[in-house]
């Protein structure tokens, strides 16, 4: 994880979109790095951490961070996830 403090995205109109953060992080050796400009993102605010639309392998990531942390991964919708759950 590198903490960067911001993110930024190019939109189609070539612009640039920037959110900034004191918690934006991002997964450096995530495999979906650089693929249709994505990164994977998370923010940490008043003691959450917040990723957008993460898949499997960011899912089983943000478990064994959570582990790490005695915390749980809670979806949208109020599942819960379990890095042995994760295929």
């Amino acid at each position: 994880m590198r903490l960067d403090g911001y993110a930024e995205a190019q939109l189609p109109n070539g612009e640039t979109l920037r959110c900034e953060s004191e918690g934006l992080a991002v997964w450096i050796p995530y495999s979906g790095n650089g693929k249709d400009g994505n990164l994977a993102w998370s923010d940490r605010q008043s003691g959450e951490v917040s990723v957008k639309n993460p898949d499997e392998e960011i899912i089983a990531k943000m478990c064994r961070i959570a582990k790490a942390l005695d915390a749980r991964v809670q979806g949208d919708t109020g599942e819960f996830y379990d890095e042995d759950q994760i295929t």
